[in-house]
């Protein structure tokens, strides 16, 4: 498939043609340009992120924990997995999980962390009743009713929504369905959905006079 003619573009210093298809330009020179003009400059490659040392740290944010990642060996580690394998004298197996006891991802103490045979058992600990109410025990509590708010805020969904203005009708003191639209909406927008008809699988709704 031959690129389109606003994709195909000289070089500012050596004139080739430069094929940036599928992508627009992004760069005025072509790859071995901007090389030269590097080593011209005395700029090396990778020369911005020097390489890591035996025993730098850095965290990372997985499924929205974060977890602290240690340089060893040439490679990045997870801290809490080698703190294990050290207390344990032996490497850990691909599905063993380090299970932190005070549900907190960055106190990689030995006497906080607990070996879990399996990922299954794992979400087992952290989904059980108990993990939730202790998960929930952090999180602040909704200024109007005193219960626990689910998404971390000040006010929770039932208190917020008790009495809002509407942005899609304008209608105020209404109980919200969505973050959009009150009840009412929302019931006039699936009462439209399901009256339109479907190419291919449905028939035209007529309105009974």
């Amino acid at each position: 498939m031959k690129p389109p003619a606003h994709h195909v573009f000289p070089c500012a210093r050596c004139d080739t043609p430069i094929n940036c298809w599928p992508h627009r330009a992004g760069k005025s020179v072509c790859g071995d340009c901007l090389i030269a003009i590097k080593r011209e400059n005395g700029v090396k490659r990778g020369a911005s992120q020097p390489k890591p040392q035996q025993g730098d740290t850095k965290i990372r944010t997985i499924r929205g924990r974060q977890y602290r990642w240690i340089f060893d060996d040439g490679a990045w580690v997870a801290e809490h997995r080698l703190t294990m394998e050290l207390s344990l004298g032996r490497g850990l197996h691909p599905g063993e999980v380090v299970h932190h006891d005070n549900r907190d991802s960055l106190d990689n103490r030995p006497s906080n962390l607990i070996l879990v045979e399996s990922k299954g058992k794992h979400l087992a600990e952290h989904h059980s009743a108990e993990g939730v109410r202790v998960r929930m025990a952090g999180y602040p509590s909704c200024k109007s009713c005193g219960e626990r708010t689910a998404y971390g805020l000040d006010t929770c969904w039932a208190c917020w929504s008790a009495d809002q203005t509407c942005p899609t009708c304008g209608r105020e003191h209404r109980k919200m369905a969505r973050r959009d639209m009150c009840h009412g909406c929302y019931k006039a927008l699936r009462k439209h959905r399901k009256a339109q008809p479907d190419e291919e699988t449905r028939t035209p709704v007529v309105g009974s006079g």
